[in-house]
């Protein structure tokens, strides 16, 4: 896991790492997928591996990588800026249910 992903993790609390089996039998979140930027391109990590899956010489393409493995893992895709701060996340397939109340 890149350095940069580590402290993102530990600033906004994340611990999704590996699929595992939840109570009812339905396979939970794989690795969350981020979007940083690397060098004069843009990279795809997977949380908890230290090497990109990964790169891109424009960002639209990494994200389009990234999106594309997370609707697959069902997991989150994390689009960051250059200055680290995640501009845009999506989930795919654990949406909270809407209930009345």
């Amino acid at each position: 896991m890149s350095r940069r992903l580590a402290l993102l993790q530990g600033n906004i609390g994340l611990d999704y790492n590996g699929l595992e089996e939840c109570s009812l039998g339905v396979r939970a979140m794989g690795r969350n997928q981020h979007v940083v930027s690397c060098g004069e391109g843009w990279a795809v990590e997977a949380e908890g591996t230290s090497q990109p899956r990964a790169v891109f010489k424009t960002q639209s393409e990494a994200w389009e990588k990234a999106k594309s493995l997370a609707r697959k893992e069902r997991s989150v895709a994390f689009l960051h800026g250059r200055d680290g701060q995640i501009r845009v996340r999506n989930t795919y397939g654990h949406d909270a249910r809407r209930r009345k109340g």
